[in-house]
């Protein structure tokens, strides 16, 4: 059983962490979990230093630490999430483990000041006594999910972006990242393409449609001689390099 303690300030209670049970939790296990020294860390065939206030493990590994709430993805997200904040830093290393360091771990583990004016709050490590709940209690609790954070896809919004036909922008999405890497990438090739030819976007499918009938795949681009006076009127970038790197931004018409 690990011994010790965390410090932790009350002022946590108005951080954005604390908002979240589940971002709550995480964090405190990633604090109870990462070294308290230095040590030589055993990871598969090869050995690896794991400094203080550091952990190597998978994000499997994490979101079993975490619990059955927590995936592969959702580790990622949060970790994400964490590092924007200057929380802490990661980093995939390439043997499938991915090192993390608590920024200012210090401030968690440093002695006491014996005459601090913060009043701290101190979580003792797995020395909490819990009391049995009858299991015929449990199981008439309703059991409530968090819900899950959007994370945005920017690549997603580049493409819905460029397509210029705002309908059922959701549901555009969710079948959109059910499509495979070569199906994106040949997307980015042909997206350009078919909306030149129909610079009117009415005469386009909508973006759900042209997704789930896969109209990459098998649609002939053909001008019409209507549409090629259209585009005359309506010039549509033939340059996709900013649609592939995610950065279009439609161009709307002056009222």
């Amino acid at each position: 059983m690990k011994q010790g303690y965390v410090k932790l300030f009350r002022s946590i209670r108005e951080h954005w962490i604390h908002e979240n049970p589940l971002h709550f939790r995480a964090w405190f296990d990633i604090l109870a979990e990462v070294n308290f020294t230095e040590k030589r860390t055993k990871i598969g065939t090869r050995f690896e230093m794991c400094g203080r206030g550091q952990s190597l493990f998978s994000l499997e590994s994490w979101a079993r630490i975490f619990g059955k709430d927590w995936s592969k993805t959702s580790v990622r997200r949060f970790f994400k999430l964490l590092e924007a904040d200057e929380m802490i830093t990661f980093e995939n290393l390439d043997f499938r483990t991915t090192r993390i360091t608590v920024v200012n771990y210090d401030e968690y583990q440093a002695p006491i000041p014996a005459t601090t004016k913060e009043k701290l709050a101190f979580v003792p490590i797995q020395t909490t006594v819990i009391q049995e709940v009858p299991k015929e209690i449990i199981s008439k609790e309703p059991k409530v999910k968090a819900p899950k954070e959007k994370v945005p896809n920017e690549k997603f919004e580049a493409f819905y972006g460029f397509y210029g036909k705002n309908i059922d922008k959701a549901g555009t999405q969710k079948v959109y990242e059910k499509l495979t890497t070569e199906e994106l990438s040949i997307i980015d090739r042909h997206l350009p393409a078919y909306i030149k030819s129909r610079p009117d976007k009415q005469y386009r499918k909508d973006p759900k449609k042209y997704l789930q009938d896969k109209v990459f795949n098998d649609e002939v681009i053909s001008t019409s001689t209507t549409n090629v006076k259209q585009e005359q009127k309506n010039k549509i970038p033939t340059d996709n390099a900013d649609y592939n790197k995610g950065t279009f931004t439609p161009t709307r018409k002056a009222v």
